[in-house]
């Protein structure tokens, strides 16, 4: 059976998957995924750039 793995989002959000699906969220979206909660300083930095680039997308 394939072990089950909880990563967090950098926006708070938790998903839990494969470890081998994990690992591959984390190493290619390490600004977005962690295997660790995000501090509130790293939320609040990644809220804001998230909401950036929706303000810069729709100009």
């Amino acid at each position: 059976m394939l072990e089950m793995v909880k990563i967090y989002r950098v926006t708070g959000d938790e998903a839990e998957m494969h470890g081998i699906d994990a690992k591959r969220a984390v190493k290619e979206h390490p600004n977005e995924w962690s295997f660790q909660p995000w501090s509130k300083e790293e939320n609040q930095a990644a809220m804001a750039r998230i909401l950036r680039e929706e303000l810069e997308a729709d100009a």
